[in-house]
């Protein structure tokens, strides 16, 4: 069991450090580029858990909002 978690852990952290190496890359500045995104990348990945479980809670409360939210007017002036 621990094995699996751990490498869940590390398989998730090669992948989110892939993903901000790929957007690092990309929103680079041409201008005045950083010194080392590796650093930002690795520690992007090793906070995956808790990115993930704020996009879920993110989703959550936005799904939660569409559903309570009801199309009929509060106050309305029947003419």
């Amino acid at each position: 069991m621990i094995d699996l978690l751990l490498y869940g852990y590390l398989g998730g952290w090669v992948v989110a450090s892939i993903l901000a190496a790929l957007v690092a890359w990309r929103l680079r500045d041409a201008h005045s580029p950083p010194p080392s995104p590796a650093l930002l990348c690795v520690v992007a990945g090793a906070a995956w858990p808790i990115l993930l479980v704020a996009l879920i809670e993110a989703a959550v409360v936005a799904l939660t909002a569409e559903v309570l939210h009801e199309d009929e007017e509060l106050l309305s002036i029947d003419a």
